[in-house]
């Protein structure tokens, strides 16, 4: 009995050797073809990162050509209000000039001392410059008469307001030549000194002379004009 051909071989041999021929090349064919792509797979993960066109490369930084506009970008426009800054700061105050004329002696500076008025040590909240009885007293500086007031122990005091919280008084006149809310400036005569005033006992005639800064009292040499 003849052995049974299987189905392959049978269909082998129904094939003319053209056709086999074209099968064979087709095949190869193929080959080739997987070989390019694998191929071309690989040298493009060979290339430098830095040959690669930054447009191509995934999360580089677009770039814009000079002069042109980003779509969407938000400019200010040329009307819009300017940032807020803060309040705004107050000048500083101004330089005050001497309240008498001439040169003078302190009797009394600014600052913790003895009071031979009250027998005590305690604050002097002034400058006491020695002067005589009816000298002429000066404004330190422009402003408005903010008060006067008279004091037994202390005499006629003036207060003038020179803004940006700065303020002086002078205390131990005898009389007055302003009047309150009148505006002065510096050098202007604004009283006579008197006598001895009975709050600051054992100095003699003398311009007992305040400088206040917001509320606070500050030694009035370091504001005066040298």
């Amino acid at each position: 009995m003849k052995p049974t051909r299987g189905l392959s071989s049978s269909w082998r041999s129904n094939l003319t050797r053209e056709r086999r021929v074209a099968l064979v090349a087709l095949a190869a064919l193929m080959v080739l073809l997987g070989t390019m792509v694998l191929y071309q797979r690989y040298l493009t993960s060979r290339i430098e990162p830095d040959l690669i066109p930054e447009d191509t490369v995934p999360g580089a930084a677009a770039t814009t050509p000079q002069g042109a506009q980003t779509v969407g970008a938000q400019t200010a426009p040329e009307d819009a209000a300017p940032a807020y800054t803060g309040p705004p700061v107050p000048p500083p105050p101004p330089k005050l000039v001497q309240p008498l004329t001439g040169s003078r002696t302190v009797a009394q500076p600014f600052g913790w001392g003895y009071s031979a008025a009250f027998a005590d040590y305690r604050q002097h909240e002034g400058v006491d410059y020695a002067a005589a009885s009816g000298e002429s007293v000066l404004a330190a500086g422009p402003g408005r008469i903010a008060s006067i007031v008279e004091d037994p122990a202390h005499g006629m005091l003036v207060e003038i307001d020179h803004g940006s919280g700065l303020v002086t008084r002078y205390s131990g006149l005898s009389k007055v030549l302003v009047s309150e809310n009148a505006s002065v400036q510096a050098q202007n005569i604004i009283g006579q000194l008197g006598g001895p005033v009975a709050g600051e006992k054992g100095l003699g005639p003398h311009l007992h002379f305040e400088v206040s800064l917001d509320g606070e009292n500050v030694d009035p040499v370091s504001y005066l004009k040298q």
